[in-house]
């Protein structure tokens, strides 16, 4: 679908007050989340969920510019009304995405153990279990953040920001609604880790 000068503008400016909304909305709830997710975990739990994010975003990497990658051939290929071409670009991703598939449970395999004995200095195997579960969490959510953000690309290149930025916030409350809800009951590291579940 080509869209006239009008109707471009209004997707511009459409877009750009769903992007600012979701900054607007989001903010402040991640300010809160924060300080209420402190005062619920110890220090030492906070230090484990940081670093377990921090591991998070390194699995970034492995995107190789493929949600890029998505947007722009989406939006190039649906500008001269080529279907079967988006349908290629898809497929291709979610095959490139099979493949880090397949990376990620190599190292959720042989790493785990690396890891936990690289970073966490702790003697109680409680402790060390629940860390492992942190792990398998981070590991596996890392995978469905790089299959989703596939789909993200691909409603970007179809220029419907106001939906992404609207599913990023509704991660955002999801995460915040049950970070607050299973830290009130149980304020230990696996009940973030589970709410982080829930929200991707």
């Amino acid at each position: 679908m080509i869209l006239t000068k009008f109707q471009a503008l209004s997707r511009v400016k459409i877009n750009s007050l769903a992007n600012l909304s979701r900054v607007v909305l989001g903010l402040p709830l991640s300010l809160f989340l924060t300080y209420f997710v402190l005062k619920k975990l110890s220090l030492a739990d906070y230090g484990a969920w940081s670093l377990s994010l921090a591991f998070f975003s390194y699995f970034s990497f492995l995107d190789c510019g493929m949600t890029t990658a998505l947007t722009r051939f989406t939006s190039l290929y649906q500008s001269k009304r080529k279907i079967k071409a988006i349908n290629k670009v898809i497929n291709t991703s979610l095959c490139f995405y099979l493949i880090n598939g397949f990376f990620l449970t190599l190292v959720l395999i042989f790493g785990k153990e690396i890891f936990l004995n690289l970073f966490f200095k702790t003697k109680d195997p409680l402790q060390f279990l629940v860390l492992g579960k942190i792990f398998v969490f981070v590991v596996l959510m890392a995978y469905c953040d790089f299959v989703f953000s596939s789909f993200l690309g691909i409603l970007n290149g179809f220029q419907r920001m106001d939906i992404t930025s609207a599913v990023d916030f509704l991660k955002t409350l999801i995460f915040a609604f049950f970070a607050f809800l299973l830290l009130s009951f149980q304020p230990r590291l696996l009940s973030l880790a589970l709410a982080f579940v829930f929200s991707t």
